[in-house]
């Protein structure tokens, strides 16, 4: 079946200029069946988006090559600008609403009882229409010259020698691009014959997170200094509410939290919080620590650990992870104002490095023996100028047995991380 749904965009923003009421026709991909009855199985999802890690990478290289410019852009009502395959035809049912008037007879009864209509184009929720419109997007760019980057799903770039690169970021309908203003002129220009596209524009808002940049020269040295700030704070502030308003009924409100980790409980305290059935239904709490989990991923660092925990004990969630989300909760109410800032010169570009700093603790977590591996990777420049790539925090395999054992693993995690960056 077709069926229509309606959301508010940027319903986070305390600026309601920002809102946008948007709407779109979705296919019911969850019940697919055969023409035999059978449920329908289709092949693995194949395309895989972006992430924002590969959006800094971009960024840092603009801020090394102040003569480049970074854009972004919305492909427009993307998945229908695909089709789907002759020969493998899929049939739904449409509400009765938008049955078309031909199909009413003069008496004001219809034509058929229960019509189906063939699905043309790659409908939003159709299992096969993110790759479909992935294949369409690639094809495009890859007839024009652009080669996926290995390693980096959703990233093209197309280097002709004595030419400036030029890099397409693809998360589904949502492009970045980076390249020179005339390099990018005919290039965008062979692409939109193609692809329906709005214009590109300043890179803003971009996957729940405003990118502000800020370009000076310095008078000492005539170099571009590039100031980029990655801010969170609205999401941020929407998920702190959101969970204010589902747990605190009473009117009382958080605590005040100087760090996103609960403080260590004696014995007994533990015990009895471990044996408490939790507060909060557990459908709740997997929306509240996916919430944290993508702010978290995309520009606020200071609480991967404390979610990354929390996260491995959604299935056995007590008393004591109801105690640790309200303190993580507490946290981000307080300091999700925070940003992540980042800043590179144009004197940086011949001598920037990759700096990554790992670390671990032993058995930190009191529910786990595992101890916890963490990293932060940044592209460093001169007289202190850095700027954030990646970052990120998860449970090692095994336990350690002793700090050096952990750290030496978190190290050897990282090292795998770090040849893929320097390779690409």
């Amino acid at each position: 079946r077709c069926f229509p749904i309606i959301g508010l965009k940027n319903a986070e923003c305390s600026d309601m200029s920002e809102w946008v009421w948007k709407g779109r026709i979705v296919f019911g991909g969850d019940q697919v069946r055969t023409g035999e009855g059978d449920w329908a199985v289709f092949e693995e999802v194949g395309s895989v988006p972006t992430t924002m890690t590969a959006s800094r990478v971009l960024l840092a290289c603009k801020m090394l090559n102040p003569d480049w410019i970074i854009c972004q852009s919305d492909c427009i009502s993307a998945y229908v600008q695909a089709k789907l395959p002759e020969g493998d035809y899929t049939y739904c049912s449409l509400p009765q609403k938008w049955w078309p008037k031909r199909w009413q007879n003069a008496d004001g009864t219809w034509t058929y009882k229960n019509p189906v209509v063939r699905l043309i184009k790659a409908l939003y929720g159709h299992p096969r229409a993110g790759d479909l419109w992935a294949d369409k997007l690639g094809g495009v760019l890859r007839a024009d010259n652009f080669t996926g980057v290995t390693g980096w799903p959703s990233m093209y770039i197309k280097h002709i020698p004595g030419e400036s690169p030029q890099v397409f970021d693809v998360y589904v309908d949502d492009l970045i691009i980076l390249g020179t203003l005339e390099g990018l002129g005919g290039t965008l220009s062979r692409i939109r014959k193609e692809i329906d596209m709005e214009d590109p524009h300043e890179l803003g808002k971009y996957l729940g997170c405003y990118h502000r940049i800020v370009e000076g020269r310095c008078p000492r040295t005539g170099a571009v200094v590039t100031e980029v700030e990655w801010d969170m704070s609205a999401y941020n502030r929407d998920s702190s509410d959101r969970y204010e308003r589902e747990k605190f009924r009473e009117g009382k409100s958080f605590y005040k939290a100087a760090t996103p980790f609960a403080p260590k409980q004696d014995s007994k305290t533990f015990d009895e919080l471990l044996a408490q059935p939790p507060r909060m239904d557990k459908r709740q709490v997997a929306s509240h620590l996916m919430k944290l989990l993508y702010g978290s991923r995309t520009a606020y660092p200071p609480i991967a650990v404390a979610i990354s925990r929390l996260a491995s004990e959604i299935t056995k969630w007590n008393g004591e992870c109801d105690r640790r989300i309200e303190r993580l909760m507490a946290f981000v109410a307080e300091h999700g104002h925070l940003v992540l800032s980042g800043c590179l010169s144009s004197l940086d570009r011949d001598t920037a490095e990759l700096h990554v700093w790992p670390d671990a603790d032993l058995a930190g977590d009191e529910l786990s023996a595992r101890s916890t591996s963490g990293y932060f990777l940044e592209v460093s420049g001169g007289d202190g100028r850095t700027c954030p790539v990646s970052w990120g925090s998860k449970k090692q395999p095994a336990t350690s047995t002793s700090t050096p054992q952990a750290e030496a693993q978190s190290l050897a995690e990282i090292m795998g991380c770090n040849q893929v960056v320097q390779g690409e």
